[in-house]
């Protein structure tokens, strides 16, 4: 106690302290289902994104053709300064989407993890149709070699 009379908290050592826990306190199936769902439109958000960034690739290199033009062609000379402007703002194009979409991914990620999702674990359409038919082809194996071995008796 302290000089006058309140309760002072002496400083603990850190191997004394128990570690602090910091679990999400349990979650309804509604606001589970809502995380997931929102997980879900900000990836299509994020595919759409994807296909701008391939269009802004694409005018890095038109302008880079435009470029080659002038240079070894002898093109117009406008042909030179629009090829430079196509790739200037090409590329700036690009580097902004690209920081975005990687951002996005990695709030994606905290929206599953929030949710009680493994991100890691998601499967995809495609791997799940792979799956299905390697359980499949195995399944139908399993069969041939129990038919090969009623046979051999």
């Amino acid at each position: 106690m302290s000089k006058n009379g309140k309760k002072t908290q002496r400083p603990t050592s850190s191997a004394d302290a128990p570690e602090p826990t910091y679990a999400a306190p349990p979650m309804s199936a509604e606001k589970r289902h809502a995380l997931i769902r929102e997980a879900d439109r900000q990836t299509q958000a994020i595919m759409r994104l994807e296909v701008y960034k391939r269009i802004g690739y694409s005018v890095v290199a038109v302008g880079a053709l435009m470029v080659y033009a002038r240079v070894w062609q002898n093109a117009a000379t406008w042909v030179l300064v629009l090829g430079i402007a196509l790739m200037v703002l090409g590329a700036l194009f690009s580097a902004v989407l690209y920081k975005g979409i990687k951002n996005a991914k990695k709030n994606v990620r905290h929206i599953l993890e929030a949710a009680g999702v493994d991100p890691d674990a998601v499967r995809t359409r495609k791997s799940a149709k792979a799956e299905a038919n390697t359980g499949d082809d195995a399944e139908k194996g399993e069969a041939d070699e129990k038919d090969g071995d009623s046979d051999e008796r």
